[in-house]
């Protein structure tokens, strides 16, 4: 190695060790500098800039010495110099693969309630109609009829004993009875019945038991009153189970995280960089860099940064206090994600939007760093559904998921998998609303003319967030992947009993449905 070469990677060297990288520009530059050591010792001395405010290094930021040009040497003189050569960066399989990105759900462009009684009325009729749809698309839904009609069938009947009607209407009430059994208050938009489900009944008091307040379901039953009936058999819209699942036609990848919380004294940057360096070709075994390879897509699902004033005493957990350089030093991080991957990016409950679902996408201009960078960014609102080179994939950040969990009484593991289902079996993200047992305030639901937490199509892949627990199931061929956190658990999760999972990160191939979980904690 000439003295020439040894100079240039001792200065380069210098460089890196200061936190920062070189363009290849300023690599030519350095490589055609008398003394490049000299240049890069200037620059480290008297330098203002931040690695983590311009990492990437252009010639620009360098004051260069003025150097007096070379006389002319005659042409028999001259020796052959040695083209200088571009170190070349592997190119990626996903990198030769166009991109295909459809948004199939985003409720931004259309939020437009008022808080008014009318939006209520209209948000709950539009859930009802819509549920109801579903449930008499079913072979056992055939035959439905109005509360109201039902009812009235009762007066005009002498003999009942033997006759079942099929009802749908919104639980608004569960009770237990004196004699042990379930009481279900259901109306529709004609009347109101009491559903009596009794425990002799085994099969039939299972399913009650995963019954949420305000879902919509269909109850087969017999009459014994005009306010009354007895269930013989109950079902929720659910998703089919013969369903076809969609793949992709290319062998690509698309990365699961959320819950980032950049500005939290409790972010672990070191290993959200570990993953920007594994993206990168820098990180992890032959195995793992060629998993890399294969990225095509990152789904951001909420909470990227802390936000401000989220939850009780967050201001002596937090180590930028306003939102605007939260959102600023993320984009930083995130402009090393290599170009060909395209990053979505959908809002959590700490990211500077409105607390109630639907949220509309973060404003554009807290995204305005990452998106000059020349990243890729489709930024879409909560909850929204894409298809990723036809695989069909619902966003949610999960704030429903602790409200189901604390309904279901189920083991912590085993309740987020058995949360996620309910959701698809009741086709509806946050079915429970308002406020619930223990004055404990429930998900906040915006009353939007259009209820856009109904799962009108079946997607392949649920990816929720949200509990920074990090899950992987399936139901019925729909993945639900919980995709984790980057955050060690503050204080009010020690009090609330939340135990984080941070670092271990969900990757789809969209190709198979394969998942793999990466644990990025472990060296």
């Amino acid at each position: 190695m000439s003295t020439e070469e040894t100079n240039v990677q001792t200065a380069v060297a210098k460089l890196i060790k200061a936190g920062f990288q070189i363009s290849p520009e300023t690599l030519d530059m350095l490589q055609k500098e008398p003394n490049p050591n000299q240049i890069v010792d200037t620059f480290l001395s008297t330098n203002k800039i931040h690695p983590l405010e311009t990492p990437v290094l252009k010639p620009t930021h360098f004051q260069l010495p003025r150097i007096e040009p070379p006389e002319i040497t005659k042409e028999k003189d001259a020796k052959p110099t040695k083209p200088i050569t571009q170190p070349t960066k592997k190119r990626q399989p996903a990198e030769g693969i166009k991109s295909e990105i459809k948004i199939l759900k985003d409720p931004t462009p259309e939020l437009r309630g008022k808080g008014t009684i009318d939006d209520f009325l209209s948000n709950f009729q539009d859930r009802y109609y819509r549920l109801r749809d579903i449930l008499s698309q079913r072979v056992d839904g055939k035959g439905i009829i109005d509360i109201q009609d039902a009812m009235k069938s009762k007066k005009n009947t002498t003999n009942d004993k033997d006759r079942t009607i099929k009802i749908v209407g919104q639980v608004t009430k569960k009770t237990m009875t004196k004699s042990g059994n379930i009481a279900i208050e259901l109306d529709d938009l004609t009347g109101r019945v009491t559903v009596i489900v009794q425990n002799r009944d085994p099969n039939l008091f299972s399913k009650v038991q995963l019954v949420l307040l305000d879902q919509v379901l269909c109850i087969e039953g017999a009459i014994i009153s005009s306010e009354m009936l007895i269930a013989k058999d109950l079902f929720l819209p659910d998703i089919p189970s013969n369903r076809r699942n969609n793949r992709a036609k290319e062998d690509i990848s698309a990365l699961l995280i959320s819950d980032i919380h950049f500005g939290s004294q409790h972010f672990l940057d070191k290993i959200f960089q570990r993953v920007l360096d594994w993206l990168q070709g820098k990180e992890g075994s032959k195995e793992h860099i060629e998993l890399a390879g294969n990225v095509k897509y990152i789904i951001i699902n909420g909470d990227l940064v802390d936000g401000i004033g989220i939850y009780p005493n967050q201001l002596a957990e937090i180590t930028i206090h306003d939102l605007d350089s939260q959102f600023k030093g993320l984009n930083r991080l995130l402009q090393e994600i290599p170009n060909h991957i395209q990053v979505l990016i959908a809002p959590g409950n700490h990211d500077g939007v409105r607390l109630a679902l639907p949220r509309p996408a973060i404003d554009e201009k807290f995204l305005s760093v990452l998106n000059d960078s020349g990243t890729e960014v489709t930024s879409l609102g909560c909850p929204s559904q894409v298809s990723l080179h036809g695989v069909n994939v619902l966003i949610y950040h999960g704030d429903s998921l602790v409200d189901i969990m604390a309904a279901l009484s189920k083991p912590e593991m085993e309740a987020r998998f058995v949360a996620m289902r309910e959701m698809l079996r009741g086709r509806h993200l946050a079915p429970i609303y308002g406020k619930k047992k223990d004055d404990r305030i429930g998900t906040t639901l915006a009353p939007e003319p259009r209820d856009w937490l109904v799962i009108d199509e079946v997607p392949d892949i649920l990816h929720c967030g949200h509990v920074h627990v990090t899950s992987v199931g399936s139901y019925r061929k729909t993945l639900l992947i919980n995709s984790g956190t980057f955050q060690s658990q503050t204080n009010y999760q020690k009090l609330i009993g939340i135990e984080p999972t941070p670092g271990i990160i969900p990757l789809v191939n969209l190709q198979t449905l394969n998942v793999k979980t990466l644990n990025f904690t472990q060296s």
